[in-house]
């Protein structure tokens, strides 16, 4: 017969003991424990009292001296040293027998601690409420302290930083979760959310005062996580009592209730997992009658806003797409504001200090999210790439995508998961709406929605107006994303040859070294006159000739562009009219926005076998093929003379629903790599 003394952890009381045989199990030594606390203790996880290193230190036990034990037994205060004792890889399993879990310990002696008893964590169940409900039993935050350093100084966090919440992490990580480590990354965008919040929560004077507060924004950017952050810090620096009700969208839809708040001074919490919106109505009501409504800040997170259940309207914060339509009465007591996506620089700094991704991966994976942090983080490309492949197959109307209506009607189809929104560059707001530096997070003129993931672009390429092209080259090239501009930029190209939309104007290029300093340069610009007839789209890299001659031979075709993801040198070919009494040819188009891109002259004599062969040039009755591009080139090739091309759209504007808008859709073949990402040329 043995004697072990045990502790519960997570609750105020002295040890006791309880004796069993060395040749007992473990799942004996539970039933002892459970029959010496059997009105309080229904289930336990008995842990022993040793960690690792204790182990390889002769496997000493626990002093009932120590601070942390007397922590655990006058305060129920777990502490970080306890709370190691009590990891997984420490916990006793039934089946094993006591005397091989206490082989290499230490002889057990007065005033140790020998085994540490977990109890289930206070977490209340839906079945265990009734229409009357009780308000579930509160118990201490375990080392408040450490809750207090991580969040005190939330609106003073320094930006483009990484800043480490792991005690907010676990207590949130069977709650719905906040963050994916217990790091989190702080853009100048959250800073400036949680100064306009703060701001209408705390000084009278300012014009969002006593207004509820709705932060809307794309999904997967990070609003939950700033939600939770927002909780903490108000109960810890603001001592506020707080109640966050979480719409979790998991393997299922299951909601969460969570309460922090203060009994006698000191933070305590409980939890209510799988909660219905009544029970959390009720309890939301019973801690206002006990604290009155002004005491108890309730923050909502993923609820729609016109779907929020009656008796939780008096929210201080939700957290929400941007479904969200105010009536001008209910913009008396609320506002929107804005957390913008994510950039491409915010995202790189996050992925290299927080997951330690490499460059060439993280370009990768933005290639496919966009300012999707959540999309960005995922385990590998495969998993981005199947993200938005679902998005994208759920987009019944492409118009909706860019659409600032869009955002409230469109409901299930859930296009917010596919466009991002930002806000706009200062230089095109209104000035009326730079006040304040937090104004633009919420006007909504001064947002923009934008596709800013380049495989979704090319995907719904097909399906897409070519205004929205339009849209997004311009807001590419505004912000420096060169390769969503270089993508969009061939695609809207295309698109609006196909139409016959296509105005096209050079300029002869001028080699640098023929320039003199300083002296005046003049360019003449003239139009090139197209054919107007369909497009095709055929043939590959290795794979072309014969596509090539029958499209040259087929008056019904004017434009071709190569069904691969990578063609030398060209990115289309366009026949052109005769303007000079001979027989018109060809023009072979290339689109870039790189700075430097060289001419491959092999490519073009192997295509002027095609349009221009020696018969042809020697009978000198047609005109030969030009090549025609909007770049800087290294150097003048001879084969063809070389143009720096300028486009505007036809005259008649943009054909929506024109003669040769599904061509594409038509012509391409089924497995062919248009979406595919292109490598830089120069690689």
């Amino acid at each position: 017969m043995i004697k072990l003394i045990c502790a519960i952890v997570g609750a105020r009381g002295s040890a006791f003991s309880v004796k069993v045989d060395d040749d007992d199990l473990v799942d004996d030594l539970k039933d002892a424990i459970k029959a010496k606390n059997a009105n309080t203790i229904t289930d336990v996880t008995p842990r022993i009292c040793s960690s690792f290193w204790q182990r390889k230190t002769n496997g000493a036990w626990l002093s009932s001296l120590s601070e942390d034990v007397k922590k655990l037994k006058t305060q129920g205060e777990k502490t970080a040293y306890i709370e190691a004792l009590m990891e997984e890889d420490e916990e006793l399993q039934s089946e094993d027998l006591l005397k091989d879990v206490l082989d290499g310990m230490k002889p057990r002696e007065p005033r140790q601690i020998n085994i540490l008893i977990k109890l289930p964590e206070p977490v209340v169940h839906t079945a265990s409420l009734t229409a009357n409900v009780q308000l579930p039993t509160a118990s201490a935050l375990n080392e408040p302290e450490t809750f207090d350093e991580e969040c005190n100084s939330l609106n003073d966090w320094g930006v483009n930083a990484v800043h480490k919440i792991p005690s907010i992490w676990r207590f949130m990580s069977s709650l719905g979760g906040c963050t994916q480590k217990g790091e989190i990354f702080w853009r100048m965008e959250d800073k400036q959310i949680v100064s306009l919040l703060m701001d209408g929560w705390f000084r009278e004077s300012s014009p969002l005062a006593n207004k509820r507060s709705i932060m809307v924004g794309s999904p997967g950017i990070g609003k939950s996580t700033l939600l939770c952050m927002m909780a903490f810090h108000l109960v810890f620096k603001h001592k506020k009592n707080v109640l966050v009700y979480r719409q979790l969208r998991k393997e299922v839809l299951e909601n969460c209730l969570i309460y922090l708040g203060y009994e006698d001074g000191k933070v305590v919490q409980f939890a209510v997992k799988g909660c219905e919106d009544q029970n959390a109505i009720n309890i939301y009501k019973e801690l206002i009658r006990q604290q009155g409504i002004s005491n108890v800040w309730l923050l909502l997170d993923g609820f729609r806003y016109q779907d929020i259940p009656n008796g939780v309207h008096t929210f201080k914060m939700l957290a929400t797409s941007q479904q969200v339509d105010l009536k001008s009465g209910e913009r008396v007591d609320a506002y929107c504001c804005l957390l913008p996506c994510w950039s491409r620089t915010d995202l790189f700094s996050m992925g290299k200090l927080i997951h330690e991704f490499r460059r060439r991966d993280m370009g990768d994976r933005f290639y496919y999210s966009g300012g999707s942090v959540r999309e960005f983080t995922m385990t590998g490309c495969n998993d981005i790439i199947e993200a938005i492949d679902s998005a994208t197959g759920r987009v019944d109307d492409a118009s909706n995508l860019l659409s600032n209506k869009s955002s409230i009607l469109t409901g299930g189809l859930q296009v917010d998961r596919l466009r991002h929104t930002f806000i706009k560059n200062r230089d095109d707001i209104d000035p009326r709406y730079s006040t304040e530096t937090w104004d633009p997070f919420i006007y909504r003129s001064c947002w923009e929605h934008i596709i800013d993931s380049e495989y979704a672009a090319r995907c719904l390429s097909l399906r897409l107006r070519s205004d929205a092209l339009s849209q997004i080259y311009t807001w590419a090239k505004n912000t420096g994303n060169n390769s969503l501009t270089g993508g969009v930029f061939e695609i809207l190209l295309h698109r609006l040859a196909a139409d016959n939309q296509l105005d096209l104007y050079i300029s002869e290029y001028d080699p640098p070294e023929k320039n003199k300093p300083k002296a005046p340069r003049h360019l003449e610009v003239k139009q090139v006159h197209l054919e107007k007839q369909s497009a095709i789209c055929s043939g590959t890299a290795t794979d072309y000739v014969a596509n090539l001659t029958k499209w040259r031979d087929d008056e019904t075709y004017s434009y071709w562009f190569p069904a691969c993801r990578l063609f030398r040198n060209i990115d289309s070919i366009v026949k052109l009219k005769s303007t000079s009494g001979k027989k018109g040819n060809v023009a072979y188009l290339q689109f870039t926005v790189a700075a430097r891109h060289a001419i491959d002259s092999e490519q073009l004599e192997e295509m002027n076998k095609i349009f221009f062969p020696d018969h042809v040039k020697s009978a000198g009755d047609t005109e030969p093929p030009i090549y025609i591009a909007q770049t800087k080139f290294q150097q003048r090739e001879e084969i063809c003379r070389v143009f720096v091309g300028y486009y505007t759209e036809n005259k008649f504007g943009i054909a929506a629903d024109g003669p040769r808008n599904d061509v594409l859709l038509k012509t391409l073949p089924p497995k062919s790599s248009h979406h595919l990402r292109k490598r830089s040329r120069l690689e």
